[in-house]
This record gives structure tokens, C-alpha cells and sequence, in this order.
């Protein structure tokens, strides 16, 4: 009670002091607060003399970048003019969204065991009969490299992979590639057509972004109040 009434004191004795050092302070934080970045990357999260992240630095050394999105598109049976036409037009669609920097998929997957030195596409045209879509399935079945990678072995199921230009991770939302891959898929979906699903390390960081900064909204109005209440009692 007794620092309660102190600090009562110490608001109503000297109110232009008080806010004058609100103030102030108030200008110092706004100095830093313009350098704030939400590090939503994996790097952030992984310590650097750790087991892990000496794996993890290995694997992207060995692979490459692991900045990959993946379009699924899951169907009672992809084998149909219908589902590899959605492929087709997916993957064209998503070439053109500035900062992809290449598409994979079965529309333009590239068949090596056809033509090692020059490889036609594994899928030429969309085959229109039932012989040609049997054929398609077959040839994709015997390419263990596209199995798993680009369709379910149980023909379900498949990967339109994206890949990205080189940028960080700032430029990447501020782009708002994210939000244009999802506007493509939006509208391609349909009630009676196949179930589309955007996933990827991308797409897991700029939801991690989102989030740290709708969690701090609240704080931003408990902060907001909390100067309100301050001067109400330093100005009544």
C-alpha cells in the first residue's frame, strides 16, 4: 500500500516530469523497434554447435536449398483427363508467379530412361483413351525416380513441387509469393474437382511469421492501455 501510494504521489506531484520521461522513452523504443525482424527460419531455431544443425547443414550442403513448396492434388485416380488437364494448368500457372524460379510436376517431368543424352517429356500429351491413360500409369510405375516424388505409387495422389529464386526470407513475405501460390490454387479448386494442398518449409514460415505477429497484438493493446490508464491518472 504504502508503494502504491508513493507512486500515486509521484504521478500527480510531477505529471509533466513523468510524461516527459514517457516520452523520451517512448522515442528510444520507437528508434529500435524499426530494426525488429521476425526470424521465422529454421537457422533461428537450431543452435549452431548442435548435433542437428550440423546435419541439417550437411543434408542442404549434399541436396541443395530445402526452400520447396509442394502443391498436392489428391483424386480417387489422377490417371484421368480431367486431374492431369489441372496438373497441366496448375503447373503453367505457378511458373508465371514472380519469385518461382522453376515448377516440377508430371506436366513437364523430363523421362531419361527414354532418351538418356535427350529426354522427352514423361507425359507428352494427356492421353485421351483409357489404353493411353493405362500406358501413362505403367510408364510412370517403372520410373522409381518419379514414384513417391511426383504421384503415389497408388495413383491417388501428386506433387506439383516449386521451387524459388534466391532471397531471403524478408523479401519472401514482402513479396507475398505465398498469398499469390494460394490465389492460383483458389481458383482452380472446385466442389466435384480433386482436393488441392499447398505445404512446404516456405509455407510453414510465413505461417510462423503470421502467427508471432497476431500473438502480439494483445500485447500491443495491454500496452496501449496501460498508457492510457497513465495519463488519465496524471491529467484528471
Amino acid at each position: 500500500a504504502i508503494t502504491m501510494e508513493r507512486f500515486y504521489l509521484l504521478v500527480v506531484g510531477w505529471p509533466k516530469t513523468l510524461l516527459s520521461v514517457l516520452l523520451g522513452l517512448t522515442c528510444i523504443a520507437a528508434l529500435f523497434a524499426k530494426d525488429i525482424r521476425f526470424d521465422s527460419s529454421i537457422d533461428g531455431l537450431l543452435g549452431h554447435a548442435e548435433p542437428a544443425r550440423r546435419y541439417y547443414d550437411g543434408v542442404r550442403d549434399l541436396f541443395g536449398s530445402d526452400e520447396v513448396a509442394v502443391v498436392g492434388v489428391v483424386a480417387d485416380d489422377i490417371y484421368t483427363e480431367l486431374t492431369l488437364t489441372l496438373i497441366r494448368r496448375l503447373t503453367l500457372a505457378l511458373e508465371n508467379v514472380e519469385g518461382v524460379e522453376r515448377v516440377l510436376s508430371l506436366a513437364n517431368a523430363l523421362d531419361p530412361v527414354a532418351d538418356v543424352v535427350d529426354p522427352p517429356l514423361l507425359m507428352p500429351e494427356i492421353p485421351v483413351s483409357d489404353s493411353g491413360m493405362a500406358r501413362l500409369r505403367d510408364t510412370v510405375l517403372d520410373r522409381p525416380i518419379y514414384v513417391k516424388n511426383l504421384v503415389s505409387s497408388d495413383g491417388t495422389a501428386a506433387a506439383i513441387n516449386i521451387f524459388f529464386d534466391d532471397m531471403s526470407e524478408e523479401e519472401f513475405l514482402a513479396r507475398r509469393i505465398d498469398e499469390k501460390i494460394q490465389n492460383v490454387l483458389d481458383v482452380e479448386r472446385t466442389p466435384a474437382g480433386p482436393d488441392l494442398y499447398f505445404a512446404g518449409l516456405p509455407r510453414f514460415k510465413v505461417y510462423v511469421a503470421q502467427a508471432i505477429k497476431r500473438d502480439l497484438r494483445p500485447v500491443s493493446y495491454t500496452h496501449l492501455r496501460a498508457h492510457e490508464t497513465l495519463r488519465y491518472l496524471v491529467c484528471r
